[in-house]
Formats: structure tokens, C-alpha cells, sequence
């Protein structure tokens, strides 16, 4: 399946043409039971609506991660020599730099404007932390107290965490942190 680059999407995309993207899962439709092809019709447009909404992030500036773009905006506000701050906690800075960070994006092209000021007036929030990747987040908290663990303790280590995540998630279903309930921790422990 392959689609031509969108309007204006030009300066964001240098092939001529594009194909299923890597992070879209390829899906296999039988098309013995389905003669009309509507089951496979169902399956385009849903491929069809993810690469749209992809290509409307890219050109508004957007990554694919929200994680990757708040990296990308901490990046950028260093690369300008600012430390990178949330839109909320500007107030609190002192007058003569929060005056420095304005004119610093009012110096830059009107392309990159809107990167700037996300990365220097701290437009972008930090990704909430989700229950899939909590483990993975607590691992590399834990790296230094684990670093002397033999690979049999650390497997008896992550095992059961990796188990009680998994659970959690298969009871409440995969969502941010801190949208957890008490109901909902009290369900999984039901369960």
C-alpha cells in the first residue's frame, strides 16, 4: 500500500512516495471468506487514518512519542542555553529571563518558531508515565542497587514485578499512572 506525500508535507518528506510505516503492524486479511472485500476495505482505512493522523503531527511539528517530544524540546532549549521549564513555572523566573527567552524565539525564522517557542516557553508536558512502561522506568531507577545481582537473581528480582504489572494491566487495561483509582487497585487485587 503506498500514498502519495500529503500537501505541504513536502519539506518534511524527500521520497516521492511512502509505504506502511515500521510502527504501523502489518495485518493479514483473508480474502477467501470476505468476497466483497469489506473486512479488508475496514482494515485500509484504518491503516489509511493512522498514516494521516501522522503525517497532520509531522507538519504540525509533532513526533511520533510524547516523550520524544519533550525530549526534543529539553534538547532544543539547552542548545539555546536555557534550562527547559514548563509553561506553568515561567512566572517564577526573574524578569531579565524570561525577557532573554522571548527574544530568543522572536530572533528565529518563522519555520522554526513554533519548535522554539514550544522548547523555550515550555509548551511541551512531560509524557505521563504509563503502566506498560512502569517496570522499565523502575529498572533503570533500580540499576545501581542491581548492578552486583547475579542474572538468576535478577530474573527471581523482575519476574514477579513483570507478573504483577502484566496482571494489573490485564484487569484495568493499559493507562497512565495517574489515572488510577483506588476502585481499580482494589478490582486487581480481587482479581
Amino acid at each position: 500500500m503506498a500514498s502519495g506525500t500529503p500537501c505541504g508535507a513536502c519539506r518534511t518528506q524527500s521520497r516521492r512516495s511512502i509505504g506502511a510505516s515500521s510502527c504501523v503492524r502489518p495485518r493479514k486479511v483473508r480474502l477467501a471468506g470476505d468476497p466483497r472485500g469489506a473486512k479488508a476495505r475496514r482494515v485500509i482505512d484504518a491503516l489509511n487514518a493512522d498514516i494521516e493522523n501522522d503525517w497532520s503531527g509531522l507538519l504540525g511539528g509533532q513526533s511520533r512519542d510524547a516523550q520524544e517530544r519533550y525530549d526534543a524540546a529539553r534538547k532544543r532549549a539547552r542548545g539555546f542555553g536555557f534550562d527547559y521549564r514548563l509553561a506553568s513555572s515561567l512566572a517564577e523566573l526573574p524578569d531579565d529571563e524570561l525577557l532573554a527567552r522571548i527574544r530568543t524565539f522572536v530572533a528565529q525564522p518563522r519555520s522554526a518558531e513554533a519548535a522554539t517557542v514550544t522548547a523555550v516557553l515550555g509548551g511541551e508536558a512531560p509524557a505521563p508515565l504509563r503502566l506498560s512502561t512502569l517496570f522499565a522506568e523502575f529498572e533503570r531507577l533500580s540499576a545501581p542497587a542491581n548492578r552486583n545481582l547475579s542474572p538468576d537473581q535478577l530474573r527471581k528480582w523482575r519476574n514477579p514485578k513483570l507478573r504483577a504489572i502484566a496482571n494489573l494491566v490485564g484487569v484495568i487495561g493499559d493507562r497512565p499512572l495517574d489515572e488510577v483509582t483506588r476502585a481499580q487497585a482494589l478490582d486487581s487485587r480481587d482479581w
